[in-house]
């Protein structure tokens, strides 16, 4: 800094300690506090019977679950049988590909048609509300 700068920042330090603050406009005032954001504070995360009696009888249902796949895979019947119902599921599904190439293109595009239009709407209401939020004061 030179000296002509180091004299009007010693003007306008002198100014602001002698001159009376004016209190501030309440629109202003009013602006300000609306762009400050509150922390929310979170409740404290609590355990009940609920949560634990859901959680048993989840269990429960898995291990019975996987136990029968255990029980079905081990079986060479049940095993030779949901290798047939595979097998035959993937040949109607491939059948059904081949005769209906045109209505499953179609649906598929008008699916990607909806899903793109859908983020393009999300991208123009997450700008606006971004936008919405700024206030000129």
């Amino acid at each position: 800094m030179n000296d002509q700068e180091q004299k009007i920042d010693q003007l306008v330090k002198k100014a602001l300690r002698t001159f009376p603050l004016e209190p501030v406009p309440d629109r202003v005032l009013k602006g300000i506090l609306a762009q400050i954001e509150r922390p929310i504070s979170q409740p404290a995360f609590l355990f009940s019977w609920i949560d634990f009696s859901l959680s048993a009888v989840l269990a429960v249902i898995i291990g019975l679950l996987l136990n029968m796949i255990q029980q079905v895979i081990r079986s060479s019947y049940w095993s030779a049988r949901l290798r047939v119902e595979i097998i035959l599921t993937w040949q109607e599904i491939r059948l059904f590909l081949m005769q209906n190439q045109s209505e499953v293109l179609a649906a598929a595009i008008s699916i990607l048609t909806v899903f793109t239009l859908l983020f393009i709407l999300a991208g123009v209401y997450r700008r606006q509300t971004a936008y919405a939020g700024s206030t000129v004061l």
